[in-house]
């Protein structure tokens, strides 16, 4: 082992060096606590640590990336020698960023959390004629709602992407398009979201994503934050809920999982769960609707 370049690739921190190095633009919607991104105009990185603690990087343009030495070596046009006497004098140095403390330090990966957060990165807003939402009665009026902003995205292949997380961000991604309904590699089902309202007085769970919108769309409620499973209910799920339910003790809670055998399961197995909390059940009228069918 080299032991200087391992010192570089785990000493300087990336995110610091590559804002004094073109890319000063934080792109703070599509960063995370294990990816930060960041822009160059139009050109965009997302910096991480990898599993053996090295600052890392992947340019979304190039589809490539690697360490702080593959980055000096691709910005400088130079080879290893010429980038290893370049980064001698960053050693030490204290680099005046203007990339926020926040930013800083991204956290190290736990089930390949920096693959999630890239593809994270890479997601595209969301539009209000999305044709598989249409296809599917939403309206580009619930598309746009304040509710689902910075909830709802899309990617290269037009899946509608809800990224579900814990209370330390970014985990994975539940993908939905016509017949498809998946997550994505390397990710860990947590719970997708909407966004929360001081006037909010219930909260909603439901088995999709997609199940929330059409939820919102049909009860035209606008004091209920929407949550999702992703059609699983892991004890790391049911440990998210509760965390959920202490800080909205005072709140109603609503299950609106599916009119079918596993609907009903998980309305058990969260009811079980927490005995003391008192929910209430409302599933699609008709046996084996779920709530998108209701639309």
């Amino acid at each position: 082992m080299d032991v200087e370049l391992e010192h570089f690739k785990t000493n300087i921190n990336l995110v610091e060096f590559a804002s004094i190095h073109s890319f000063s633009e934080l792109d703070k919607r599509r960063s995370s606590r294990a990816c930060t991104v960041l822009r160059n105009g139009s050109e965009k990185i997302g910096v991480s640590r990898d599993k053996d603690n090295h600052w890392v990087f992947y340019n979304f343009d190039k589809e490539d990336g690697g360490s702080i030495i593959d980055f000096v070596m691709d910005r400088n046009s130079c080879n290893l020698g010429v980038a290893r006497r370049y980064l001698r004098s960053y050693v030490g140095k204290s680099i005046t960023s203007p990339i926020v403390e926040y930013f800083k330090n991204p956290k190290s990966s736990s089930f390949d959390l920096r693959k999630v957060s890239i593809e994270f990165a890479k997601l595209l807003d969301i539009e209000s004629n999305n044709r598989f939402l249409l296809s599917r009665k939403i309206s580009p009026e619930t598309v746009l709602d304040g509710r689902f902003a910075a909830s709802i995205f899309t990617d290269k292949h037009n899946n509608v992407v809800f990224p579900h997380k814990n209370e330390n961000g970014i985990t994975g991604l539940e993908k939905r398009n016509t017949n498809f309904w998946g997550f994505n590699e390397g990710g860990q089902r947590s719970l997708w979201f909407s966004r929360s309202k001081q006037e909010d007085s219930r909260l909603a769970f439901f088995e999709s994503g997609l199940d929330g919108l059409s939820y919102f769309q049909i009860k035209d409620d606008e004091k209920t934050q929407y949550f999702s499973i992703g059609g699983q209910l892991s004890d790391i799920q049911i440990q998210l809920i509760g965390k959920v339910i202490e800080k909205n003790k005072e709140k109603e809670f609503i299950l609106a999982f599916d009119n079918d055998r596993g609907g009903h399961s998980f309305v058990r197995k969260i009811q079980e769960s927490f005995q003391y909390t008192k929910f209430q059940i409302d599933i699609p009228p008709k046996e084996g609707q779920d709530w998108n069918d209701c639309l």
